[in-house]
């Protein structure tokens, strides 16, 4: 533990004021009567920096203790209380120190220390999906204790964060490769939430993570797949199986996220009303196995089918019926719909659907990502002038606002149509009213 300097001054003869102002009026200043003094970092010989008792013409002692430097401003902190008599002072005294010890005691703990208490609470307090536990622990692991894990808390400042960013972006990745500017902001949001508890939990008097700059997000304007492009891959799919075929027509055609379509149950399927029922996802959790949990946005909604999908998923589910029934089983509501069980009674893995749907895009002779094709869905449907409330909630997300942000590249064309619009309302209006035009063209007017 580092060791504290502390001073106590009574009331007696007055010191002298810089520049021979003297003593202010109805207040005594005074020189040191007792001092209790150990080596401090922080302590300068110049200053005494610590407790100070100055009795004033309300009769009260007043005790100050030195706590150190503030982590964003770098200047000296003090802790203060009064007391009644010298004796109590002393009292006082104490406890501030022991406070200020403690303080610095939690300081003093590492990066690391905070790290691990952080991902205890992120688990059990916040319940964070076990996706994004297993992404926070990556970078956890494989970029910040490394160059912050054995840092005292009470020692990390902005400007350290932000050399440290500057790191990450030079050379922080795989192979000294730097990492992107989102990588990066994401090892920011990890340790502005763990700063923002070690100021809750007493910690830390202020978080320097709130006074960090992380690097600017790097907008990618991704190309979804043609609809011919996409048209070709649903067909080699359904060449290869059925099941698989119908899988990507649910992605590119309702939207439906990867880990959404290995949670979808048959009794999610209204083949009647021609409707699906996104209630839930599947996650692959290291050392857990596959797990069932809410969607990604946390909220359940419910698509239209088209009728071509609606009519897949009808022989879909015979088929699976009837290769049930020819091993002695069959489906329930709760079998899933793209299961490696005759039953349906497990999810297929994500990362099992990438790789299939990887070997056919090379296949075919693509270079698009399986998330792309809910970009496909997304692009195509703003393109055609559907409205983005509908938009945003086929493709299940947060609001309108988070769809207009990813997908602002696709309003100029409609921009585009609106100006010829309003130019084509202006030119019909202009057009009834020629002989003023003429006239007005005469008197050089327009």
């Amino acid at each position: 533990m580092w060791p504290l300097t502390a001073t106590v001054v009574e009331a007696g003869t007055p010191l002298a004021l810089p520049g021979g102002c003297g003593t202010p009026p109805n207040r005594a200043v005074t020189r040191p009567k007792w001092t209790i003094r150990a080596d401090d970092p922080d302590h300068e010989a110049t200053d005494t920096a610590g407790g100070i008792v100055i009795r004033n013409r309300n009769g009260y002692w007043q005790v100050r203790v030195y706590a150190g430097l503030d982590p964003l401003s770098g200047r000296k902190r003090w802790r203060y209380d009064r007391a009644r008599s010298e004796v109590e002072a002393r009292a006082v005294e104490r406890r501030l120190l022991a406070q200020v010890a403690q303080v610095r005691w939690r300081q003093a703990r590492t990066v690391a220390e905070l790290l691990v208490r952080w991902v205890e609470w992120a688990e059990q307090v916040r319940e964070l999906s076990p996706s994004t536990l297993v992404a926070y622990r990556h970078w956890i692991s494989r970029v910040i204790l490394p160059g912050l894990g054995e840092v005292p808390v009470g020692r990390v400042t902005a400007d350290r964060l932000e050399r440290f960013y500057v790191g990450l972006r030079q050379r922080g990745g795989v192979r000294g490769r730097g990492l992107s500017a989102s990588s990066v902001r994401d090892v920011h949001a990890i340790l502005t939430s763990a700063f923002t508890r070690a100021v809750v939990w007493g910690w830390l008097p202020a978080n320097p993570a709130l006074a960090a700059v992380a690097p600017p997000i790097e907008r990618v304007e991704r190309t979804p797949p043609t609809v011919e492009e996409v048209a070709r891959l649903l067909a080699a799919a359904l060449a290869e199986d059925l099941w698989f075929g119908v899988l990507l027509r649910l992605a590119a055609l309702a939207g439906v996220r990867r880990g959404e379509l290995c949670g979808l149950r048959w009794s999610d399927v209204d083949a009647e009303h021609g409707e699906l029922l996104i209630a839930r996802g599947v996650v692959a959790v290291p050392g857990r196995g596959l797990l069932v949990r809410a969607t990604k946005t946390h909220a359940v909604r419910r698509v239209a089918l088209d009728a071509g999908t609606t009519g897949l998923l009808r022989v879909h589910h015979a088929q699976v019926q009837a290769t049930a029934q020819a091993v002695g089983t069959t489906l329930v509501g709760e079998s899933f719909v793209f299961s490696p069980a005759v039953d349906g009674s497990v999810p297929l893995r994500p990362d099992g659907i990438t790789q299939r749907f990887t070997r056919l895009r090379e296949r075919v002779g693509f270079k698009c990502r399986l998330h792309d094709l809910r970009h496909f869905m997304v692009t195509e449907l703003l393109t055609a002038g559907v409205d983005v409330y509908t938009v945003s909630k086929r493709a299940g997300h947060d609001s309108s606002s988070v769809t207009l942000n990813v997908y602002a590249h696709v309003r100029p064309a409609q921009d585009r149509e609106a100006a010829e619009r309003i130019g084509e309302l202006c030119d019909q209006a202009l057009a009834g009213l020629d002989p003023l035009v003429e006239r007005a063209a005469e008197r050089r007017l327009i």
